[in-house]
Parts: structure tokens; C-alpha cells; sequence
């Protein structure tokens, strides 16, 4: 069985009743994760992302770009978080954001699974359709704005970049 669906399988059970030595193989396993091939070939999976990313993830990274550094605040694009890679983060609040598509209304249980290992790793989770970060990117600014604590008064306070014909 591979490391990471055997680490799941224990995460599963561990919840349910709490033991010291499974917890111990939990952790053996979350080394293991960490430093093999596999986080190895995860970071190849994340710059593939990254250069490659979807429309609603391209807009988002340029309404982050123009306005997060006017808040002292950085982010990062794709980063691997465990054997998850998170679509956006914002180390400093340890803020996960993530771009749902349409066939994530079926993937609901997945999801779920997906944030609460992301948590397990202290992260807290927003998640934004495709919609909402195309068509109202200004509601999903002011969502993470206050995720992190940031005060944002105005949309004007916004700053909102031209789309160009080229990435719509």
C-alpha cells in the first residue's frame, strides 16, 4: 500500500480512538511523506500548476499580486502543504485558498477530506468557486482580507487589474 493511503487509512482510525503507538506510525509516515520521491514529485505536480494554471486561478493570482503587498502581506501559488498542494497560501496567517471548479460539487467528500488534513497541519481553509473569483472578485478580496484579520473598508480600497482578451 502506498505511504500516503496507508497514512489516511491511519489519520481515519486515530480519529476515531486515539492510540500512542498508531500515532507514532502516523508520524513515521508523515517523515517518510516529507522527505521521499513522493514530496519530491508532488513540487514537480505544483510548478506544473503553476505554469500552467486555470483562468479563475490566474485571476485570482493577479488580484492577489495587485493588492496583498499594499498589506504587507505575501503569498504563495501551488504549494505543497503534506501530500496536499494548495492552490494559494498565505504563510503568515497559515490561510489556505482554494479555487473549486464545477466538478467539485461532486467531490464533496473528497474536499472535506482535503481540508481537514490541510487543518491537521494547521491551515485554515477558504474555498472560492470559479464564479465567484471571476465575476465578484472584489466579495472573494474582501473574504480573505478579513480571513487574515486585514482591515478593508471601501472597494474602492481595492484595486482591481485590467483582464486582458489574452487570459479570458
Amino acid at each position: 500500500m502506498k505511504p500516503a493511503r496507508k497514512l489516511a487509512q491511519l489519520e481515519r482510525r486515530q480519529a476515531k480512538r486515539f492510540n500512542p503507538e498508531r500515532q507514532r506510525r502516523i508520524d513515521n509516515l508523515r517523515y517518510q511523506i516529507n522527505t521521499t520521491p513522493y514530496r519530491a514529485r508532488l513540487i514537480g505536480y505544483a510548478e506544473d500548476h503553476r505554469k500552467q494554471p486555470t483562468t479563475a486561478e490566474a485571476a485570482l493570482k493577479e488580484l492577489l499580486d495587485a493588492n496583498l503587498p499594499l498589506r504587507g502581506l505575501t503569498f504563495k501559488e501551488q504549494e505543497v502543504i503534506g501530500r496536499r498542494i494548495a492552490d494559494f497560501v498565505i504563510p503568515a496567517h497559515r490561510l489556505v485558498i482554494e479555487v473549486d471548479g464545477p466538478y467539485h460539487l461532486f467531490r464533496c467528500g473528497q474536499d472535506h477530506q482535503r481540508t481537514r488534513e490541510l487543518n491537521g497541519h494547521g491551515h485554515r481553509v477558504i474555498r472560492f468557486t470559479n464564479d465567484a473569483v471571476l465575476n465578484q472578485p472584489f466579495r472573494v478580496l474582501a473574504e480573505i482580507l478579513r480571513a487574515c484579520g486585514t482591515a478593508y473598508e471601501l472597494a474602492s480600497d481595492a484595486y482591481l487589474p485590467e483582464r486582458h482578451p489574452s487570459t479570458e
